[in-house]
């Protein structure tokens, strides 16, 4: 004599696919919060960045600090100089983080100063993560 027991699969699963079926509603269909940039990138005078660098044979360290503010292309930007004495000019402020231009020292050749207009956008004032910033210009 053979037995069969009755299942109930059908309602079993309901739950668990009304379950499956909200999560995913709210994993797909909501989008990432925009965050104020300026926090992330903050420019006081006397600031430092200290960054180990390394190229798989040889490493070292290189610091980058904000040396002070100045007037470069009509802005009041933030220097930031590295240990070398290359600078890059940027401002923090209602447009976002953008990059107006870049001093690079050569003793040899003579030094190079970059300007860029309009400035480069380095992040938008409230940014949300995966989105590009566009820009576009000439130096």
């Amino acid at each position: 004599m053979t037995t069969s027991k009755a299942t109930n699969n059908g309602r079993r699963s309901r739950p668990v696919a009304r379950a499956a079926l909200i999560l995913s509603a709210c994993l797909f269909s909501t989008q990432a919060a925009a965050f104020a940039s300026a926090p992330y990138f903050p420019l006081p005078d006397g600031a430092t960045w200290t960054y180990n660098v390394s190229d798989g044979t040889t490493s070292s360290t290189e610091t980058r600090t904000v040396a002070g503010t100045r007037s470069f292309n009509g802005a009041q930007v933030k220097i930031i100089r590295d240990q070398a004495g290359n600078e890059n000019y940027f401002t923090n402020d209602d447009a976002g983080v953008r990059v107006h231009g870049a001093l690079f020292v050569d003793p040899v050749n003579g030094n190079e100063t970059d300007t860029y207009s309009p400035p480069v956008p380095f992040a938008s004032r409230d940014s949300i993560i995966g989105t590009q910033v566009p820009g576009s210009g000439s130096a």
